[in-house]
């Protein structure tokens, strides 16, 4: 528990109550180290698949398009999708706290599930991001959605984006975009390839 404290996992008062309940302080370190080792392991097993709100966010496309040389994928998000089951696939809370639910309470597990998951720090959230999880990480799956659109970054060679039309020329319903610069301006536009 003292480590649960510790970490801003639980308050001081939580803890107090806890030791009244609770009188060998000791076992119960050892079981809650335990449980947050396992849990830690297990987050490793789990796959996230994440994605961002608006597509001309130019440090999105700076931390993870290679800095403009890569490419965005457009989905659509509805009910018959993964993208649409809200028990999978969510936007990320931005919080300037560490998550800290009690494991110990109604829902407790659910929510540090959710907590730990679906917050980052405050700093992230212009990036207004999604994620899809999967019990499974490290795997294969099918697309989540609909893919709409390919938009290629400022910097994408010309042979990579005539590789990927050419993989998806079967594909009738997928336009091609890319990004431009606007002129006199931070901001990127978004046209259709020619």
């Amino acid at each position: 528990m003292k480590v649960l404290k510790n970490n801003g996992m639980i308050s001081k008062e939580q803890f107090e109550d806890y030791e009244k309940y609770i009188p060998d302080h000791e076992a119960l370190n050892e079981i809650s180290e335990i449980m947050n080792e396992k849990f830690r392991d297990d987050i490793k097993k789990w796959g996230v698949f994440c994605m961002c709100e608006h597509p001309k966010n130019i440090l999105m496309w700076s931390h993870y398009a290679d800095h403009h040389k890569g490419f965005c994928v457009k989905f659509i998000r509805n009910e018959k999708s993964q993208l649409g089951d809200i028990e999978k696939t969510r936007p990320v809370n931005y919080s300037c706290k560490y998550p800290s639910p009690d494991p110990f309470s109604e829902n407790g597990m659910e929510k540090l599930f959710d907590e730990l998951f679906f917050t980052k720090a405050k700093n992230w959230e212009y990036e207004k991001e999604w994620r899809m999880l999967n019990e499974e990480g490290g795997i294969e799956l099918l697309v989540p959605g609909k893919i709409t659109a390919i938009i290629f970054g400022l910097k994408m060679p010309v042979q990579e984006r005539e590789t990927i039309k050419n993989i998806l020329s079967h594909r009738k319903n997928i336009s091609f975009l890319k990004t431009i610069k606007v002129k006199n301006r931070y901001e990127l536009e978004i046209v259709e390839v020619k």
